[in-house]
């Protein structure tokens, strides 16, 4: 007892210097030794209660709860170790640097060869706009556009060419391939790509069209401009859409940065896992996921029973006493896990099991379910301490029967069972993600894709996406650039007419499909530009995918930005 009281007088003296700083000014150097203080008070009651928790695990009845209890607060208020925040500033910093080097190549690229065909097409098109604005003008003023329309279109009219050599470069070649660098600007984003991506197809789109109207104004034959360019531009939209495909089957790098980014050391484990599966759920919307944040086994916190988490199947990533664990799966349809959940029950997993062999035995169940052995039915294994600790996921826990629903369920499934038990933690539990229909029965997910007249390919295992036909565009290749067209030559007004795509029309009359929005909030509209500026080319600029202050970017122009140097 008395050796109790020394160390509580040991305690209360440590932590008076936290009390005794005036309140109403304190200077700089009294809040500095209040820091130091408090640190010093916590790493010290810290210490205290890891005796407390040992000493108190022999006394009968009580004493587990009562060490379980301590424990519990310790884990709530961790003592940040120096070595640990170091190592944490250290994985942020590295993570920082990559991303400067990706943002450095971009700029390298973007504001010297890949501005030159963009600002080249931009410009010419406000050139056109302009002369046709002055067709019913007098001749003398008429002719005047003409030439100067001529004088610049003349050294410019080989950018779609230009454009087309970015987009399709290979990776031998020594030119960047401007798909695949402006994907990995953006982190992978599918949703930023899907805009940026159209732009640029609008932009071969209008790079073409003045080539065919430069020809027609000069009287010559267009018939070849026209199947050039179309060429051109379906091979552009080909390699885009390749440079797609290639984001989503290799995100693991992105996906690893992202949550770097989103963890703070600070915050408690479940803010954590809760935001990082919100920003998982928006940005990669083709997956279901489960998250799990905890402390990281090699740092210095304590107490080691809480770091005991067993993880197979999942993405980890440490940074500094935090590790956080995420297991993603194509979406899909979920009437299965009832029987899975059966299955897993029948393998003989008992309550006093070590929670470390709960996946090699489930790894080893010979159970199976319609005709799938049961290490085929799920994605992920995590064992833990405490139910409420199982981790951030929009699934739900598998039914005990299948559902009898119309519409087959959408929501993802996990199973939750008991292994083990911690002396004065308690019971410890498992969480398992349960795979959709269409991965258990190894179904292809292009047999549920509807592209129209485009093709149906799959990038990675059961995620399916689509290649378009040129001039048509969208998830499901139901809208067409011809919409676009036409909403440029409303914007010129032109008495000229937008060459036949015969192959369009022909899809069009088999396949009609509802069309993209004209609204003029939903394409590049021409920029108040000098148009007599005697350096005309300007900077090709992008902003960071990141949402900065909360807010998203409204149009494609906010992107590519056009800047007079």
């Amino acid at each position: 007892m008395a050796s109790l009281r020394l160390l509580i007088l040991l305690l209360a003296s440590c932590c008076l210097p936290v009390f005794s700083v005036n309140d109403n000014n304190p200077t700089s150097e009294e809040q500095e030794k209040q820091k130091k203080a408090a640190d010093t008070c916590k790493a010290f009651g810290q210490a205290c209660g890891r005796c407390l928790s040992t000493g108190l695990t022999s006394v009968p009845f009580a004493g587990g709860a009562l060490s379980g209890g301590i424990n519990a607060i310790q884990e709530a208020y961790p003592v940040k170790d120096k070595v640990d925040g170091v190592s944490s500033d250290v994985q942020l910093a590295n993570v920082k640097l990559d991303t400067l080097k990706i943002g450095t190549r971009w700029e390298t690229w973007a504001a010297g060869a890949y501005q030159k065909p963009v600002s080249n097409i931009e410009i010419s098109w406000l050139k056109y706009i302009e002369l046709e604005r002055g067709l019913k003008t007098s001749s003398t003023e008429k002719e005047s556009l003409k030439n100067k329309f001529f004088t610049y279109y003349s050294q410019c009219e080989d950018s779609t060419l230009l454009l087309h050599r970015f987009l399709t470069a290979k990776p031998t070649s020594i030119t960047e391939n401007l798909g695949d660098l402006l994907a990995n600007k953006l982190g992978c984003d599918e949703k930023e790509i899907t805009e940026h991506f159209l732009y640029l197809n609008q932009l071969m789109f209008k790079g073409n069209y003045l080539n065919e109207m430069y020809d027609k104004l000069k009287g010559a034959n267009t018939d070849a401009r026209v199947v050039s360019g179309r060429n051109i531009a379906s091979q552009s939209a080909l390699a885009l859409a390749k440079s797609h495909q290639r984001c989503v089957s290799h995100n693991a790098a992105h996906i690893e940065r992202d949550i770097i980014e989103l963890i703070d050391d600070d915050n408690v484990r479940s803010e954590i896992e809760k935001k990082v599966l919100a920003f998982l759920t928006e940005k990669y919307n083709r997956y279901d996921w489960l998250v799990a944040a905890f402390t990281t086994f090699f740092s210095k916190q304590r107490p080691k029973s809480l770091k005991k988490h067993v993880v197979r199947g999942f993405i980890k990533v440490e940074r500094g006493i935090v590790t956080v664990a995420v297991a993603k799966q194509p979406k899909g349809t979920h009437t299965m896990a009832a029987a899975v959940k059966k299955a897993i029950e029948s393998c003989s997993l008992r309550e006093k099991s070590f929670c470390s062999d709960v996946e090699p035995k489930l790894m080893e169940c010979q159970e199976s379910v319609h005709g799938k052995r049961l290490s085929e039915t799920y994605t992920a294994v995590h064992t833990f301490v405490k139910k409420n600790r199982q981790g951030a996921t929009n699934a739900k826990e598998a039914p005990k029967e299948e559902p009898d629903n119309v519409e087959p369920p959408q929501t993802p499934n996990v199973y939750v069972g008991k292994c083990g038990k911690v002396e004065g933690i308690g019971r410890r539990y498992f969480i398992v993600l349960i795979k959709s229909d269409e991965e258990i029965m190894g179904v292809n997910p292009c047999t549920k894709t509807n592209c129209g007249s485009g093709k149906c390919v799959e990038p990675t295992k059961f995620i399916a996406m689509c290649e378009c036909k040129y001039p048509q565009y969208g998830e499901r290749c139901e809208k067409t650039l011809e919409t676009y067209g036409t909403e440029l030559k409303r914007e010129v007004g032109s008495s000229q007419e937008l060459p036949p795509n015969p192959d369009v029309s022909r899809s069009n009359n088999q396949n009609k499909q509802p069309q993209p929005s004209t609204s003029r909030s939903n394409h590049p509209q021409p920029r108040e530009t000098n148009l007599n500026n005697p350096n005309p080319h300007g900077t090709l600029k992008i902003a960071d995918n990141r949402r900065k202050h909360g807010r998203r970017f409204s149009s494609q122009r906010d992107w590519f930005d056009l800047r007079a140097e």
